[in-house]
C-alpha cells in the first residue's frame, strides 16, 4: 500500500473514531442529570426550570438535540454556548489550550531529555550500579501516582522549603513542579523501554559485525543501534505526547493549573454539556493526529516496514 493510501485510510478511521467518541459522550452526559437544576437557585419553581430547559433546548427529544449538535459541529465546529459561562464553548476551551500546551511540552521535553539518556546509560552500563540506580528510579516513577507525587512536592518543595510556587501559572517558576510531576511516569517508561530496546538490538548480528570492523562501542551504538531501537521508543513518545496534551487532570488540579483537564472536571461537575463535548473532541483529535504521525514515522525509521 502506498503512503498516500495509508494516510487516507487512517484519516477515515480517525474521523470515525472522533464521531464515535463524541456520540458516546453526548448521550452519556444527557443521562447524567439535568443542568437546569444547577443553573437555578433552590427557590426556583418547576415552571422556572421548564422555561430554562426550553431556552437551552433541553426539552427536545435526544435525537433532535443530537442532530442539532452534530450539524453545528459539521458546519463550523460550533459546540454551542457554555451553560455556565454564557460564552461559546469552543472559545472557553481555546482559552485553556495555551496553558495545557505549555505544561505538556515542558513535561514532554523532560521525558525525552531525561528518560532516553537514562535508558541509554543503563543499557551501555548494564548490571552496574548506574544501571541498578536508573532502573530503581524508573520503577519508582512508574508506580507512584501523579497526584501523590504532586502533593509531596507541594508539601516539601513548596510549603516546607518554600523554593517554588505551588499553584497558578503566573511565571516560569510556577511551571517547574507541575512539569516534574507530569513527566515522572513518562521519564520512567522511556528509560525502561529505551534500555530494553537497546539491549535487544546490541545482540543482533550486524552489531557484532560493526564491532568486528573496528567500530568502538559508542560509534556502533550511535550509528546503528539507536535508530533500530527507536521504533518502540517512538511509539511510547507518541502515546506520552497524546496523554500530556490531553491534559493530566490530577496534576492540573493539585497545582491549580488552568488547563483543559481542570476545565473538563469542572464542567463535568457543573454538567456544562457543550464545554465537555468540546474538550473531548479536542483531546480525541490530538490522539488521532499523533497516532497517525507515529505510524508514518515507522516507515521512515525502518524501510523494511510496509504500510498496511
Amino acid at each position: 500500500m502506498s503512503l498516500s493510501a495509508f494516510v487516507l485510510r487512517r484519516v477515515v478511521r480517525g474521523i470515525f473514531t472522533l464521531w464515535l467518541v463524541v456520540t458516546v459522550v453526548f448521550f452519556a452526559l444527557r443521562l447524567s442529570g439535568d443542568p437546569a437544576t444547577l443553573l437555578l437557585s433552590d427557590s426556583a419553581t418547576a415552571d422556572d426550570v421548564a422555561r430554562l430547559r426550553e431556552q437551552l433546548g433541553l426539552n427536545q427529544p435526544l435525537p433532535v438535540q443530537y442532530a442539532t449538535f452534530f450539524s453545528r459541529v459539521l458546519l463550523g465546529a460550533d459546540f454551542g454556548q457554555s451553560l455556565q459561562r454564557r460564552a461559546p464553548a469552543g472559545a472557553v476551551v481555546a482559552e485553556r489550550i495555551p496553558a495545557t500546551l505549555t505544561l505538556a511540552l515542558a513535561a514532554f521535553a523532560l521525558t525525552i531529555l531525561v528518560g532516553i539518556p537514562a535508558g541509554i546509560a543503563a543499557a551501555v552500563r548494564r548490571n552496574t550500579p548506574l544501571d541498578r540506580l536508573a532502573m530503581t528510579g524508573a520503577l519508582l516513577g512508574q508506580v507512584t501516582p501523579n497526584f501523590f507525587l504532586g502533593i509531596v512536592l507541594v508539601l516539601v518543595v513548596g510549603l516546607w522549603l518554600r523554593w517554588l510556587p505551588t499553584s497558578g501559572d503566573a511565571t516560569w517558576a510556577h511551571l517547574i513542579l507541575p512539569a516534574l510531576t507530569l513527566s515522572a511516569y513518562g521519564i520512567a517508561s522511556m528509560a525502561r523501554l529505551t534500555r530494553s530496546a537497546l539491549l535487544d538490538v546490541v545482540r543482533k548480528d550486524y552489531m557484532r559485525t560493526a564491532h568486528a570492523k573496528g567500530l568502538s562501542e559508542r560509534a556502533a551504538i550511535s550509528r546503528h543501534a539507536l535508530r533500530n531501537a527507536a521504533i518502540p521508543v517512538v511509539t511510547v513518545m507518541g502515546i506520552q505526547l497524546g496523554h500530556l496534551l490531553g491534559g493530566a487532570v490530577a496534576t492540573e488540579i493539585v497545582f491549580a493549573w488552568p488547563g483543559v483537564g481542570r476545565l473538563a472536571v469542572q464542567s463535568i461537575f457543573l454538567r456544562d454539556y457543550p464545554v465537555v463535548q468540546a474538550v473531548v473532541l479536542t483531546i480525541a483529535g490530538v490522539y488521532v493526529a499523533i497516532n497517525l504521525l507515529v505510524d508514518v514515522a515507522y516507515g521512515w525509521l525502518d524501510p523494511k516496514i510496509r504500510y498496511t
